[in-house]
């Protein structure tokens, strides 16, 4: 007898008014994941189904290569990362998503929780605390 088949229901979310026409950068759809995950919505509603590290780490990936592919650079992005390198000594070759979960035990949810938290920690940071524009 085969096992049952389950399927990952995702929902379309309305893009936000202040996103529509310009590019976004990585760090505004982070805010935003961490806003939404807040208010109840789980993880997954985001990463298909996935409440993963990898999950997280593959969307990234996805998002800077769709970037770079119709020629954004999304230097706030960028920004983050040297941050994390510089004010947080996060060096680990292993990358984020790797590092919180040993931190976490396993516990994906933490690991994930951390990065997001320390996005939003570095835009409360930043000189102006509004959403910006992709490039430099």
């Amino acid at each position: 007898m085969k096992p049952p088949r389950q399927e990952t229901v995702v929902k379309n979310m309305p893009i936000p008014e202040e996103w529509q026409g310009r590019p976004v950068s990585l760090i505004d759809v982070l805010l935003r994941i961490r806003q939404e995950h807040a208010r109840g919505r789980p993880l997954g509603f985001f990463f298909r189904g996935m409440e993963t590290t990898d999950a997280v780490a593959s969307f990234e990936t996805g998002y800077q290569a769709c970037s770079r592919y119709n020629g954004i650079e999304d230097t706030r992005y960028e920004a983050f990362k040297d941050w994390l390198l510089q004010m947080k000594r996060e060096t680990s070759s292993e990358g984020w998503h790797k590092t919180y979960l040993v931190e976490f035990s396993g516990d994906h949810s933490k690991a994930i929780q951390k990065h997001l938290d320390l996005v939003a920690e570095f835009v409360a940071q930043e000189p102006s605390s509004a959403p910006s524009n992709t490039g430099g």
